[in-house]
């Protein structure tokens, strides 16, 4: 047998802020998620060798092990496979081998093989991989592999035969797959395509008329570069997966039976690279069986259509979507799709994850990519937050040091060690009623007084315009002045007040959602927060007049004590606009940067069941979306201590 291997911060802005997010930020490591969604895939398998692939990921389930990727021996079970293989460098042109099982070139290659008891270079199966699987019984094997399956596109070694298969269902042609790709002069001539034949276990070339099957894998050369996946490349912000985040979404519409629906968006682009025209398809499937699942659970996906010039967005059915035909694309031509997720769940596990499965049409025969759909809760994360207590009442101020955060390196890996340790300032009001908030600043001052006899009052003030309604407790430069305690690790959101802002931008706005007086003109008074929110949070530059409001405290959800739990509420996070004061990303002067990125900070305290009196620990979990166009959180979290350093149950 013969074997061919063919900044712009506003200038007003505490720099403190701008310092200590950006400290913040660069201490975290980019982050992804880990899908679950599992498949079975049936691999028959020839007697002799195979040419396979594998578009699952099987995992070890428990033990010490669990997550990671499963032993060959647990995965290929059939004591008749006995060597299974596979490339780890681009193969050379020129690379012969005459017997795979004992001569394989070892620099590009891992073996396992089932009779040696040592030297095995291959130990773990991983999917979207191609494999040379050797059978030496007589007749077929029907070996099943059940594992994760997450949205793949090919890694191309240019000017180098490559072994990769495709997920397809049916019996496309080279010619309709590779299409103008694989035409002369393309980047991948069908000419220089090679399969395995399992009758004669040569490497032999095929035809534009030679039907592809699924599970196969060949030999595809790449003239040069090229990030060829099919007829239609794929493109949306994630690895893996379609990752919602956490929401609750801030799109809000209704679906046909009139039900509020809270939607976070994604967008998906797809581009026909191909001469012919090929329609789209996207169902929500059955992992098990792969077959369609009209079944509409908590985690529901809806069709999104802008609307241009309005600012607005509009359902196309009003139903989930089950098995929806995105369109039909004409060659050279590209489309964004927009979805947008509806978490349903009210209990339980504060994540969800659908399998759907995106289809292009190749007349004889079908391309599939598996996509993984993703959404968690926030608010149900960390269990239940505490119910607030009196007793607490007053200022606790201490310190969270950020020692474990989610990392890209490693597709799904948990929250690993930090290099070095983060340490941020915590400041937390506690109200008469135990209602808890989050400060970024306070001064400890007190009330005025005309006689001794008459004693001040401490008081904490957090709204710097009533700071001259009342005089400092300490002396300095021969003046009284407050004592300040503020963080440079977070900063307030802003404050969103229509009747705050100048009439000509609520005109503007106005104009946009068309709200008439009666007489043809647009009616600034009908204008709402939300309007001027979702106004401001889509313009492409920082609206003119814009009053800029932020908060003196923020509301937290929960209450303080042993055992309990408090956060940002969901759909309250801490939110930094894209020209927000203390965005990072923003520049006063820079004339390319006077938007910087919105990014949304989910807090999260859970305290240990033990506290000394007037001292709570804990540990401290954040979560920032945002950052990456990846479309999943960075977390990050570590111990925390507080310390009561006031009693006062009231702001100023």
């Amino acid at each position: 047998m013969i074997m061919k291997w063919p900044k712009r911060s506003d200038r007003n802005a505490p720099p403190e802020f701008r310092r200590g997010l950006g400290v913040l930020l660069t201490q975290l490591a980019l982050a992804t998620t880990s899908h679950a969604a599992e498949h079975t895939q049936t691999l028959t398998l020839q007697s002799g060798w195979n040419a396979v692939w594998l578009e699952v990921s099987p995992v070890v389930a428990s033990g010490d092990d669990a997550g990671r990727a499963s032993p060959v021996e647990e995965v290929f079970t059939d004591p008749d496979i006995d060597v299974v293989t596979r490339p780890v460098a681009p193969v050379g042109t020129a690379e012969f081998i005459s017997d795979p099982s004992v001569t394989f070139n070892q620099a590009h290659w891992v073996v396992w093989n089932r009779n040696s008891t040592s030297g095995n270079t291959l130990t773990r199966i991983r999917g979207n991989q191609a494999y040379l699987i050797h059978n030496d019984g007589r007749s077929a094997v029907a070996q099943d592999v059940t594992g994760e399956v997450r949205f793949f596109k090919p890694s191309w070694a240019p000017g180098s035969y490559n072994l990769l298969g495709f997920g397809l269902s049916g019996s496309p042609t080279f010619a309709e797959f590779f299409g103008a790709a694989g035409q002369a002069g393309g980047v991948h001539p069908v000419s220089k395509i090679f399969t395995l034949d399992p009758s004669s276990g040569k490497w032999e070339g095929v035809q534009s008329t030679t039907p592809m099957a699924p599970g196969l894998a060949y030999w595809v050369f790449a003239e040069r570069n090229s990030t060829f996946a099919g007829p239609v490349a794929i493109d949306f912000a994630g690895l893996g997966g379609l990752d919602f985040g956490t929401g609750p979404g801030d799109l809000i519409l209704e679906d046909a039976n009139e039900s509020t629906l809270h939607l976070t968006t994604r967008e998906i682009t797809f581009s026909n690279v191909d001469s012919a025209e090929h329609t789209v398809t996207l169902s929500k499937v059955d992992p098990a069986t792969a077959e369609p699942d009209a079944d509409a659970d908590d985690l529901r996906l809806y069709r999104v259509i802008p609307e241009p010039g309005v600012l607005d967005y509009t359902l196309e059915t009003g139903r989930p979507v089950v098995s929806s035909a995105l369109g039909t694309l004409a060659t050279a031509s590209t489309r964004t799709v927009t979805l947008g997720a509806e978490r349903g769940w009210t209990s339980g596990d504060p994540s969800r994850e659908n399998l759907y499965r995106l289809e292009v049409d190749l007349g004889s025969g079908v391309q599939t990519f598996w996509l993984p759909v993703t959404a968690a809760r926030a608010d149900l994360e960390g269990g239940t937050p505490g119910t607030p207590d009196p007793d607490y009442a007053g200022l606790w101020v201490g310190q969270a040091n950020l020692t474990t955060v989610t990392s890209i390196a490693e597709t799904g890996s948990p929250a690993v060690p930090t290099t070095s340790t983060l340490p941020i300032q915590i400041i937390i009001h506690v109200d008469g009623g135990g209602n808890p908030s989050l400060l970024s600043h306070v001064l400890f001052m007190q009330t005025k007084t005309a006689d001794e006899s008459v004693p001040a009052e401490p008081v904490l003030v957090v709204d710097e315009d009533k700071i001259p309604y009342f005089e400092g407790i300490a002396e300095r430069g021969g003046r009284q002045v407050g004592r300040r305690i503020e963080t440079a690790a977070y900063d307030m959101p802003l404050l969103y007040d229509a009747s705050a802002q100048p009439v000509s931008l609520l005109t503007v706005i106005a104009e946009v959602h068309r709200y008439d007086d009666g007489k043809g003109n647009p009616d600034p008074t009908k204008v709402t927060d939300d309007d001027l929110a979702a106004y401001v949070r889509d313009a492409a530059s920082r609206p003119a007049g814009f009053v800029e409001q932020y908060a003196t405290s923020w509301p937290l959800d929960g209450g303080l004590g042993p055992g309990a739990i408090v956060r940002t509420a969901d759909g309250a996070e801490l939110v930094l606009d894209p020209y927000h004061r203390s965005n990072p990303f923003r520049h006063a002067f820079h004339p390319r940067h006077g938007t910087g990125i919105r990014i949304t900070r989910a807090i999260s305290i859970t305290f240990d069941d033990t506290n000394a009196d007037g001292l709570l620990t804990g540990t401290y979990t954040e979560s920032l979306d945002g950052l990456t166009n990846l479309g999943v959180p960075l977390v990050a979290s570590g111990p925390l201590t507080l310390r009561r350093v006031s009693d006062i149950g009231a702001l100023n």
